[in-house]
């Protein structure tokens, strides 16, 4: 069973989502976004929009507004020399072209291995390695790192998407 840092089984994530729920177009405007409020106090579900959002809140609430930004870190490669996918998911930047990553296949990066992505215009060096997957790669050349990622790299988009 896999587990986050306090306890959360990732299994708790995972359901099925009928495909007539999944938005497939953004809202004309984005306060037209349709928002699921859950009473605390009742449990009962009411479906509204976010224009709605303050109507739903009071004085003793704590409102926590996300700014993050998705951005393209999704990237696919290839160890010099081999005809093989390797993909890497940007997790968590570690210091200036260096970065905690998902990858698959794991098990052929080990320490030292080289990934080339695109025509070779970036390239990864694994300086680390952890369970699940986990690499700490560093990154060439390190002065364009983000915008190679911007070019090279892709949106990771959920699996029912």
């Amino acid at each position: 069973m896999l587990t986050d840092k306090i306890g959360m089984k990732l299994s708790d994530f995972e359901f099925d989502l009928p495909e007539e729920l999944i938005a497939q177009v953004p809202p004309k405007s984005r306060d037209e976004a349709r928002l699921l409020v859950v009473s605390r106090s009742t449990g009962a579900l009411i479906h509204s929009e976010f224009r709605a959002l303050p109507e739903h809140l009071d004085s003793s609430d704590l409102l926590v507004l996300n700014q993050s930004a998705v951005f393209p870190a999704r990237l696919f490669g290839r160890r010099p020399g081999r005809d093989e996918r390797i993909e890497v998911l940007l997790l968590r930047e570690i210091a200036p072209a260096r970065w905690e990553v998902l990858s698959r296949p794991a098990r052929k990066l080990q320490p030292d291995a080289f990934i080339e992505f695109g025509r070779g215009d970036l390239t990864g060096r694994v300086e680390e390695q952890s369970n699940g997957g986990k690499r700490v790669l560093s990154f060439q050349p390190e002065d364009r790192f983000w915008d190679l990622v911007e070019w090279l790299g892709e949106v990771p988009l959920p699996p029912y998407i």
